[in-house]
């Protein structure tokens, strides 16, 4: 009788919390997240993903990108789709060649489990050529068995890194994704 208290006791509150929060589901690849309270949502332009901002945050300035596509073949071997590894190195080499970004700063990289699936995530700082404003990055990719990729990225200042940090780990969190995905993804 106690374990049914201590249940039903864990289950309202776990209900009280989730009053009040806004979920994305997107139905096309199977993928839902809590929206962070008090950031805006727009649905990316070909249905793959969601892009939350945090608005009037005076000098902050800061989004989160949650989306999946396609896991290409690696360059070695057409038949074999990209680890996580190559993915991570992907992302990173992207940033490096990118006209518009210079010195690129790799913090951590590391492996991962999200939402069951094998994954990664890798924390970067650059700076934006154009405003001379340094940013950082971290970007988690889940691979899911479907070949899929689900990921999520926050994108903001640096000195505002520590208070996005725990924000962008509970959308992370959040994310479940179906075990089979109905959607065409598109690269």
């Amino acid at each position: 009788m106690t374990n049914l208290k201590v249940i039903f006791v864990c289950l309202m509150v776990c209900s009280f919390h989730a009053q009040g929060q806004r979920v994305y589901k997107n139905r096309n690849f199977g993928f839902s997240v809590i929206q962070p309270q008090g950031w805006s949502r727009q649905e990316a332009f070909d249905r793959n993903g969601v892009t939350f901002d945090l608005p009037n945050a005076g000098s902050a300035s800061a989004d989160i990108k949650i989306g999946a596509r396609v896991n290409q073949p690696s360059g070695t071997a057409r038949s074999r789709s990209q680890t996580v590894d190559e993915i991570l190195n992907t992302f990173e080499e992207a940033l490096e060649k990118d006209k518009q970004v210079e010195k690129v700063s790799v913090l951590r990289k590391a492996h991962i489990i999200i939402a069951g699936m094998d994954a990664g995530v890798i924390n970067i700082e650059y700076i934006d050529r154009e405003t001379g404003r340094e940013r950082y990055v971290i970007e988690a990719d889940a691979i899911h068995p479907s070949g899929a990729v689900y990921f999520v990225d926050l994108e903001c200042d640096p000195s505002d890194s520590a208070g996005m940090n725990p924000i962008f780990e509970g959308v992370l969190r959040s994310l479940t994704v179906r075990k089979n995905p109905r959607g065409k993804l598109t690269w």
